[in-house]
């Protein structure tokens, strides 16, 4: 089970966005047979989560990716058949509070992670028409904050430090395999 995460008053607007339009007020359940795509299960979280113990003792985070182990392990859950709950009243406040060069830094390592297999989570066909929604979203939510003339070119720089980030670091995981077969 995992629940919602609820941004700090004063989370600069991009990353409450992020939180207030990923962890919804309602419950959702997934199964690897039938799984609930809200968002591209982004909900799926460790920050305030639960496992029995026994599953927990079994599975565990895996040594191998350096970030969103959440997410590995959760892919991992439903494919041997258990069902993730999201409940929105299990609820934390959580937010980041990053500069843009610290953005696209752990972005780095979310791009590194993706090529380490730490993706692979059942998404939506239409992901790419859902990123737009959420850029479309965002803009109407920064906008709303009453000093969108800061915000919104600030909100800009966020989302592109984030596309930058994954990238630079899925690129050179990508070309660290290659170099090292290449030297075999």
């Amino acid at each position: 089970m995992c629940g919602r995460q609820v941004p700090w008053e004063n989370t600069k607007p991009p990353e409450k966005f992020f939180h207030l339009y990923n962890f919804p007020d309602f419950k959702i359940r997934i199964t690897s047979h039938d799984p609930d795509y809200y968002h591209d299960n982004l909900f799926i979280s460790d920050v305030n989560s639960a496992l029995r113990k026994e599953v927990w003792q079994q599975s565990r985070f895996s040594d191998k990716v350096v970030v969103a182990e959440d997410k590995e392990l959760a892919k991992r859950l439903l494919d041997a058949g258990w069902t993730i709950i999201y409940d929105p009243e299990a609820a934390v406040y959580h937010a980041h509070d990053l500069t843009l060069r610290s953005v696209f830094d752990r972005y780095v390592l979310f791009g590194i992670a993706l090529a380490q297999g730490a993706g692979g989570l059942p998404r939506s066909r239409n992901w790419v028409a859902h990123r737009l929604g959420y850029i479309f979203q965002e803009i109407k939510f920064v906008l709303s904050t009453g000093r969108w003339w800061y915000w919104l070119p600030y909100s800009i720089a966020y989302e592109l430090s984030k596309l930058c980030g994954i990238a630079c670091g899925w690129l050179s995981s990508l070309l660290r395999k290659w170099l090292t077969r290449r030297t075999m």
